[in-house]
């Protein structure tokens, strides 16, 4: 599923990608949520880190700015090149590589193990009671980031899509009831 980025900032595009939903006040409600920010902050580091090679000057200030921006912003050149700062640090060629590698690898690896705590934990974010403690919570993303990252990097290097490093579930197993 895809979400118009024409009207939305590239944040909103990724948690979108994460939990597969187009409800614009969930997605603005999470984004602002404790484990939304932390998300995005760590998602922010990934890209960084992404790009950094082909952008070592490039810093978290830039970063923040692509992901305030709408990404339809990542189609136009001109528009591209009016963001402060960005494009003398990260080319829009470049800016494209790691944005859709970013994306492609967190809708890969959102059905894992760990992508699936990642959205329970950002669905709870409203419900005190069933919020998990703070550093659990930071664990969850962490782990979540740095598989997005080796999944990232990984595509990166080998110039194509995303590939999961989420093992699939086995089968259920079936138990026989005694006659």
């Amino acid at each position: 599923m895809r979400f118009d980025s024409g009207r939305h900032t590239v944040a909103i595009i990724l948690i979108s990608r994460l939990l597969v939903s187009t409800d614009e006040d969930e997605l603005q409600r999470i984004a602002q949520s404790r484990y939304g920010l932390v998300l995005l902050e760590r998602m922010r580091e990934v890209l960084l880190q992404l790009a950094s090679p082909a952008a070592p000057s490039l810093q978290m200030a830039q970063v923040q700015t692509l992901f305030n921006t709408v990404g339809s912003t990542l189609k136009r050149e001109d528009v591209y090149k009016g963001l402060l700062g960005l494009p003398d640090k990260l080319s829009l060629e470049q800016a494209k590589k790691v944005y859709g590698a970013l994306l492609n690898s967190v809708a890969s690896e959102r059905g894992g193990e760990v992508g699936t705590q990642t959205v329970q934990l950002l669905r709870s974010a409203g419900n005190a009671a069933g919020s998990p403690p703070s550093s659990m919570a930071d664990a969850v993303v962490a782990n979540f980031a740095k598989q997005v990252r080796q999944v990232a990097t990984a595509s990166m290097a080998s110039g194509g899509e995303a590939s999961s490093s989420a093992q699939p579930s086995p089968p259920p197993v079936q138990h026989s009831m005694p006659a």
